[in-house]
């Protein structure tokens, strides 16, 4: 069973911000989670030569009540639904101050919206989303804006769930909170694997014969079927889906062919190795999706 009872939203007032606090606010509602929205006040650069400027919020207390003010407007939304509503306000590199308060505050879930995938854009992805989603210690959405202009739907119309699975511990996790979100939302999902093989049309001949392809794909579906509790299938409509090629592509491809609403994938841990895996695969669907992505990563045991 997944819990979701507190999630955390961080904003920087825009447009993407509110989006991803109207999908914070629904999940909310799903799971009767408190709402903690954060608002991350960069410090002043330094000069060469000169002392450190000391962070606004703390010495000035008219501009701490101004942001304050303004993330009580923003957050209203949520107060006027009834949610159980707090307002942050951190200062420091945005990144790690979000990180920061998810541990702190021991959040099951961060929120947070991007902003594009050009330019400017594209590099701010780069440099605070992609380390949210790396370094948090709880699953974290982001919520995009489609690239042909289109609105993205809310979660109170989620319809179709993607679910990539290798068979990997962090994989399977997601899986747990695919299902738990289809269990909720009335959705559908489609699980899949990607079987990493060259295109068929790369592909020699002698290398892989027909038979031992068909011998593969059958287990990899054998295996998805076995990942899937028995009675989900009683409140969920699943479906497996076996293909092969470059994961993030095909996963990507899938997802925009069948319209769907989210993609839930697993993301390794913090080592060269996984980071390098983070940048190939999850790292691209998070970049490239057209719909809301959950990332979710293996729970450590408190120790």
């Amino acid at each position: 069973m997944i819990a979701v009872r507190h999630i955390l939203c961080p904003t920087d007032f825009s447009e993407s911000a509110r989006r991803a606090l109207s999908q914070a606010m629904t999940l909310a509602g799903w799971y009767g989670s408190r709402l903690t929205v954060l608002y991350v006040s960069p410090l002043a650069p330094t000069v060469a030569g000169f002392p450190p400027m000391v962070n606004p919020v703390t010495l000035e207390p008219m501009d701490r009540e101004r942001v304050l003010q303004e993330l009580r407007t923003f957050a209203e939304p949520a107060t006027r639904a009834g949610l159980d509503v707090t307002l942050r306000l951190r200062a420091g590199p945005a990144a790690a101050e979000i990180v920061g308060e998810a541990t702190v505050a021991a959040a099951d879930l961060v929120v947070m919206g991007t902003h594009g995938r050009a330019g400017f854009e594209h590099l701010m992805l780069g440099s605070v989303t992609e380390k949210v989603v790396r370094k948090a210690p709880c699953p974290v959405l982001t919520v995009c804006w489609p690239g042909d202009g289109r609105v993205p739907r809310e979660l109170s119309e989620l319809h179709h769930i993607v679910c990539p699975v290798d068979f990997s511990e962090c994989s399977l996790e997601a899986l747990g909170h695919a299902l738990s979100l289809a269990e909720r939302a009335k959705a559908r999902l489609t699980v899949v694997n990607v079987l990493e093989w060259p295109d068929a049309e790369l592909r020699h001949p002698h290398v892989m014969s027909k038979e031992y392809e068909r011998y593969v794909q059958g287990e990899a579906r054998r295996q998805l079927q076995a990942a899937i509790p028995p009675d989900a299938r009683n409140w969920c409509e699943i479906k497996e889906e076996i293909l092969a090629g470059t994961p993030w592509r095909r996963i990507l491809h899938l997802a925009a062919e069948q319209s769907a609403d989210m993609i839930v994938v697993g993301v390794q841990g913090h080592n060269a190795v996984e980071r390098f895996l983070f940048g190939s695969t999850a790292n691209q669907i998070v970049r490239q999706a057209s719909c809301p992505v959950l990332t979710v990563r293996k729970r450590t045991p408190p120790s």
